[in-house]
């Protein structure tokens, strides 16, 4: 969470981010690569980076919710995702 409240966030590009930082990931996500053509739709896994057991760093936590969107329409996704995001990090 950021100092007014909203949940820190960020579009996916599964590189490790601060422990409690909510994000989103998809393979195919439009957003960082080319889904194949066959493919008219795509998923992303929100989850949130967590320290890791032993040493420094962080790591992903298991998928915690998984949204589905066309691969012509991929904002779909990300504003199910967000509006997830918000609700978790409001404790919802």
């Amino acid at each position: 969470m950021t100092t007014d409240g909203t949940p820190t966030f960020r579009r996916g590009t599964g590189a490790p981010q601060p422990a409690g930082t909510w994000d989103w990931y998809g393979d195919f996500d439009p957003a960082h690569s080319t889904p194949p053509e066959e493919f008219e739709t795509f998923s992303i896994g929100v989850f949130q980076w967590v320290a890791k057991n032993q040493g420094n760093g962080t790591k992903k936590s298991k998928i915690v919710r998984r949204f589905t969107a066309p691969v012509a329409h991929p904002e779909q996704a990300y504003t199910k995702a967000l509006a997830f995001i918000t609700q978790q990090a409001q404790g919802r």
